[in-house]
């Protein structure tokens, strides 16, 4: 970390509380301890284990019994996302303890638009919050179109990856695996989104059903699992893509850059996105990109520069733009390059997560005020 981006503030104590926990979280109050604080991690209203091992133990509690921990720990700034269960806490919150709400993109994007008791929860944890985190333009833009006058603090936060991770790719063991594939003579393209309902799988696999007549020669590397693998998996045979397909389940995030390195081009078919992880993990690996043409990768995909654009909920329009994706193999090289220079140079966890503390100090100071 350079010199300058250190942030030396007071440690503080964390009231880092969710719902239900995930790999995220666990970044999270990484660098929570990494800067100098204390997390108290919180599982609110669900008594089910996190199911992974955070670096911290959790707590299973109820929303009624906050106000005793909070007094007993002496909890100094609350930090709670997404902003719709964020607002469950509003009520149990002594009315002087900052609060940090943190949007996770699709919460705001997404959620609120599909949901108006979500939205309204929204606009209660946004009321009550003294700082906001938001991961992407997108997200603030739609923040002050509800809240045009909002007194929180908006902190822009595009998360990251930990860059040293994607310094030396595993370029030998990627090569290894295209051969095991035999796709050397292939074009390939690599998609790693969940297989769930936002992510848009089922329309990946119209579209890539239509690129595959116009050309036979293309391969996809289909990584990832979810509750839409039977209907995936019927597609993928009813279509007659068994033999252009290749599904190898979930994979450790470790062998991902493997995955990543043994395509040409990665594909992103979810319908929203802040800034999304695998998008960043991918450009970091230099690969060109094709993505949704809304929300937070506009912030990532320059079309004709690092990637291309498209509608993800049409599958005519997706096909014809990764036959564009194709048409350009002479520039792949050069457009993965850029966007592996736009990742080291803006997205270092690292450095980008210097902002959780920054946000802390904020909403201590907004408290005050």
């Amino acid at each position: 970390m350079a010199k300058e981006d250190a942030i030396v503030l007071q440690s503080m104590k964390i009231l880092y509380v969710k719902d239900r926990y995930g790999v995220h979280d666990r970044r999270f109050l990484q660098a929570i301890i990494a800067q100098g604080h204390r997390p108290i991690a919180v599982q609110l209203n669900n008594h089910a284990s996190p199911g992974m091992d955070l670096g911290v133990p959790v707590r299973c509690v109820s929303d009624d019994t906050l106000p005793t921990l909070i007094e007993r720990e002496q909890v100094d700034v609350v930090h709670a996302g997404p902003i719709p269960f964020a607002s469950s806490l509003v009520d149990f919150l002594p009315a002087h303890l900052p609060l940090v709400v943190v949007s996770w993109g699709s919460d705001v994007l997404l959620d609120c638009a599909l949901d108006a008791e979500l939205k309204a929860k929204t606009l209660v944890a946004l009321k009550r919050a003294n700082v906001v985190l938001i991961d992407c333009r997108a997200v603030g833009q739609t923040i002050a179109s509800w809240l045009p006058e909002l007194s929180a603090s908006v902190i822009s936060f595009p998360w990251g990856l930990d860059l040293p991770r994607f310094k030396n790719l595993p370029e030998s063991a990627s090569c290894a695996m295209r051969k095991s594939l035999d796709w050397q003579n292939n074009d390939v393209f690599v998609s790693t989104r969940s297989w769930e309902a936002n992510y848009g799988i089922q329309s990946l696999i119209e579209a890539f059903a239509l690129v595959v007549r116009a050309a036979p020669k293309v391969r996809l590397l289909l990584v990832g699992d979810g509750s839409l693998r039977p209907e995936i998996v019927g597609m993928i045979s009813s279509l007659g893509l068994a033999d252009f397909i290749y599904a190898p389940g979930r994979v450790d995030e470790h062998e991902l850059p493997i995955m990543y390195g043994a395509a040409d081009v990665y594909i992103s078919s979810s319908f929203c996105d802040g800034s999304s992880i695998s998008l960043l993990e991918a450009m970091a690996n230099g690969k060109p990109v094709v993505a949704h043409q809304e929300f937070g990768n506009l912030d990532w995909v320059f079309p004709d520069e690092n990637g291309w654009l498209t509608d993800c909920r049409d599958p005519v329009v997706f096909a014809s733009t990764i036959l564009l994706a194709l048409d350009a193999r002479e520039h792949w090289q050069s457009m993965g390059q850029l966007g592996r220079q736009l990742v080291f140079d803006k997205a270092d966890w690292g450095r980008n997560s210097l902002h959780l503390s920054k946000a802390y100090e904020q909403a201590l100071l907004g408290a005050r005020t």
